[in-house]
């Protein structure tokens, strides 16, 4: 059985030590499984994971330097140099993770203004959640130093038009397709 798991790993130990989107610290999770299952578990980083799919099968077969930044519930990096997965114990690979606004959100790692609050699945609907709750304008995009603000007319616009397919997304002054 093949176990894929986000966040801070100890991979020959099979530990999560750190899943800010799931909540969990140091769950010994490969063990868990295997001893439900009587199965044999592998256990990786789910990036890193994806970034062998790519590699083997995808965008990034045939490369021997790439890098791998899915945008999901979070958002982090695999990134492969001379054919070979690169990545260190603890964060490594945790990008979503960078300060990109000190006095930004709330982050499930503990720091205020992380990427992963502004552009990840979860910051989205974080950021919507709040536009709809307080009725005003949330940060959305940096540029330039400033923050450009989705009005809070166009979140309920997109709310209402989400069906799988991408839909414009207004602010001050620019138009994005999401």
């Amino acid at each position: 059985i093949g176990f894929a798991v986000p966040g801070a790993l100890d991979e020959p130990a099979g530990v999560a030590r750190w899943t800010g989107n799931l909540g969990w610290k140091n769950v010994p999770i490969r063990d868990l499984v295997a001893k439900e299952t009587n199965k044999p578990i592998a256990f990786a980083h789910d990036v890193r994971t994806g970034m062998v799919a790519e590699m083997r099968k995808g965008a990034a077969q045939g490369f021997a330097n790439s890098i791998f930044i899915p945008i999901g519930t979070g958002i982090a990096a695999a990134l492969v140099i001379d054919g070979q997965i690169r990545y260190s114990d603890g964060f490594a690979g945790e990008i979503g993770h960078m300060v990109v606004d000190p006095s930004g959100p709330p982050c499930v790692c503990g720091q205020q203004g992380c990427w992963e609050r502004f552009a990840s699945g979860n910051g989205l609907a974080y950021l919507g959640r709040m536009a709809a709750v307080q009725g005003v304008a949330v940060p959305a995009v940096h540029k330039d130093s400033r923050w450009m603000a989705i009005r809070f007319a166009a979140v309920k616009q997109a709310c209402r038009r989400m069906s799988g397919q991408s839909f414009p997304v207004k602010d001050t002054t620019q138009t994005w397709d999401m």
